[in-house]
């Protein structure tokens, strides 16, 4: 609670563009994470069965006993299957682990 009444205390001295600028800070470093998140999740590229078969380097049938066991994730288009790059990277590092 006093750490809230002095930082109005302090608020109330500030000139309006030390406010500005202040805030300006607060918000950059709010929202800078959150902008990181969102443009990650734009680049994720789809690609089809055989595409991620083939940066598995696996047969599709492999691809598809993987989904079904759930070592990688599949998201559906209507009746088009396609797996997200995080997905395969993901499928990358539990092999990866599971064989050291």
């Amino acid at each position: 609670m006093k750490k809230y009444i002095m930082q109005q205390i302090a608020i109330t001295q500030l000139s309006p563009e030390d406010l500005k600028s202040l805030i300006r800070e607060l918000l950059k470093q709010e929202i800078s994470p959150l902008k990181d998140k969102s443009i990650k999740r734009l680049v994720d590229p789809l690609f089809s069965r055989e595409e991620a078969s083939g940066r598995l380097k696996i047969d599709l049938s492999t691809l598809h006993r993987w989904t079904k066991q759930g070592k990688i994730v599949a998201h559906a288009v209507g009746s088009r299957v396609y797996y997200k790059e995080s997905s395969i990277q993901e499928a990358l590092i539990k092999i990866n682990s599971v064989r050291i």
